[in-house]
């Protein structure tokens, strides 16, 4: 049996993985056919990694189906569900980008025009929701909460683009994969 701080590692690599393939492809919140610019470092400082991390390693087939968490968690803005997000001054948004949460504190976004998506961790306190995308670690997107209204958040993170996250009610968190959600012709409005 693998202990929890090797499970952990190999979780946090994958994370950090699907973060990356995440920051390429984009949560799909953008406008349509308009050309990415890849900004591409010319620096990257890394850690190395310790000796016995590939030693430590859990195949996939060994990991946990299951979010890793304490189950039923409850947050104060966003609990278990799946929520279509777009920017707010959209004047005809496209709910093509989803936060999938589990519990009031993890859960994984995903993109309707590709199916991909990030895992996250949240921490939810009075006024901010803290995401961290990829599994936990420094915070990657401090969200200040301005409203709740029948489940309908608002607020932004740190670029000051006000944000709209509308709970789909007819959304299983269990079940849902964007590109059958819209395929199928449910939209929230």
């Amino acid at each position: 049996m693998k202990t929890n701080r090797e499970i952990l590692r190999l979780l946090a690599a994958l994370m950090v993985m699907g973060m990356i393939v995440g920051n390429i492809s984009g949560c799909g919140c953008g406008k349509k056919n308009e050309p990415v610019e890849a900004v591409i470092p010319e620096e990257v400082e890394t850690e190395p990694l310790e000796e016995d991390f590939f030693d430590t390693a859990v195949p996939v087939e060994e990991m946990p189906e299951e979010p890793v968490g304490e189950p039923g968690m409850e947050g104060l803005y966003f609990n278990r569900g799946v929520y279509a997000n777009y920017p707010a001054d959209e004047e005809d948004p496209q709910t093509e980008c989803f936060y999938v949460f589990y519990d009031g504190g993890a859960g994984r976004t995903e993109d309707g025009n590709n199916g991909i998506g990030v895992p996250f961790v949240c921490e939810q306190t009075e006024g901010t929701v803290d995401f961290y995308f990829g599994g936990a670690g420094e915070s990657d997107g401090l969200f200040s909460v301005e409203s709740v209204e029948n489940g309908t958040v608002i607020g932004c993170f740190a670029d000051g683009v006000r944000q709209v996250f509308i709970p789909l009610t007819d959304a299983d968190p269990d079940e849902f994969d964007a590109l059958s959600y819209l395929g199928s012709g449910s939209e929230a409005d």
